[in-house]
């Protein structure tokens, strides 16, 4: 009789500690708010783990920046002192407000001209991770041949301690990680090759997640996946600055174009929350980043981010925690509604089996 009482123990025991000891993907359990942009919501679940500072470590959708308040049309972008961006290369990138947007809720993005055309040298707080998403819409196709060639970066991450020699660099043709002192990291010294696959004269959204310390990465365009990097053939260095984002066209004969930029995200972890248009994380389109001003494991708060989302349609919510996971299965909303729902704390334990 005490051997089962005991037994009766530990399978309660089980049943109660077993979710949070098991580290699984996020549960979404329900949500509370207004779904309209700029309202707080509450996000109920488990799996979200701690995170050291909620909100990113930049948010810049150029609108919401003081620093630019006095900017008109055509302006140039200030850099440097409290602005969001150290460098603004050669002045190129302008402050664009009569050009159509993105949605209805921005008024202004970032544009410009030429074949340097890039914001520079934008350090986080360093944990050896970049999770960096920004929308991004080129006036030609980037993957359009030159008579000479050209091999154009889209964006590049470094460490911040020597950018020039630890870097990451995402062109329209490859990426690839390099050290000046090893050489190329992937491949067998070489470089993966994957074209752009967005969209010409269209907002594309590009993401970039940079583990410096596991040494891999992974690139998508509008929700698909590029490419998953692994770069074991060097030894590992940290990742804490956007070295270059824009346009930097390079190579024998360099590629002309106009770009437009907005809704930056840049954050030092994989930890974030989205509403995508898929109902499936492996197939979810196109998504919009949502900002929190407070995260724990079972609890987040968001400012919603409608962004190209339309009043009354359907979106899906998604919880990735610091291992990159999400819940598989979209959470469901409708843009507009109002929902109450709460938190049961601790999930129910499934798939337990008695012996």
């Amino acid at each position: 009789m005490k051997t089962k009482n005991k037994n009766l123990i530990w399978i309660f025991l089980l049943g109660v500690f077993l979710p949070e000891l098991v580290w699984g993907a996020p549960v979404i359990e329900s949500i509370s708010g207004t779904l309209g942009n700029g309202q707080s919501i509450t996000v109920y679940g488990s799996g979200f783990g701690s995170k050291d500072q909620a909100r990113p470590q930049l948010w810049d959708t150029v609108d919401n920046q003081v620093t630019y308040q006095a900017l008109t049309d055509g302006d140039t972008i200030p850099s440097g002192g409290a602005n969001p961006w150290p460098e603004n290369q050669d002045g190129l990138f302008k402050m664009e407000s009569t050009d159509p947007q993105r949605n209805s809720f921005g008024g202004e993005v970032y544009k410009g001209t030429g074949m340097g055309v890039k914001l520079n040298n934008k350090t986080i707080a360093n944990s050896g991770k970049i999770y960096l998403a920004w929308w991004f819409k080129p006036s030609v196709d980037p993957n359009t041949a030159t008579t000479g060639g050209h091999s154009s970066k889209f964006v590049r991450l470094s460490n911040s301690g020597d950018p020039v020699n630890k870097t990451f660099s995402w062109t329209q043709m490859n990426n690839y990680v390099y050290r000046i002192d090893e050489g190329y990291c992937q491949q067998s010294g070489g470089s993966y090759w994957n074209d752009w696959p967005g969209v010409v004269d269209q907002w594309n959204f590009q993401e970039v997640y940079m583990d410096g310390r596991n040494r891999v990465y992974e690139i998508s365009v509008n929700g698909n996946s590029l490419r998953s990097g692994v770069w074991n053939l060097c030894n590992s260095f940290d990742f804490d600055e956007v070295w270059s984002l824009g346009w930097d066209s390079g190579g024998t004969e360099p590629l002309n174009m106009t770009v437009w930029m907005d809704d930056i995200y840049l954050d030092n972890t994989p930890q974030r929350a989205m509403i995508c248009s898929g109902s499936s994380w492996s197939s979810r389109g196109n998504c919009e980043n949502q900002i929190p001003s407070s995260w724990s494991s079972e609890g987040l708060t968001l400012t919603l981010n409608q962004g190209s989302f339309s009043l009354g349609g359907q979106a899906y919510l998604y919880v990735v925690d610091a291992t990159g996971s999400a819940n598989a299965s979209g959470y469901p909303l409708t843009i507009g509604t109002t929902v109450s729902g709460t938190g049961s704390g601790l999930s129910s334990p499934t798939g337990l089996m008695v012996f």
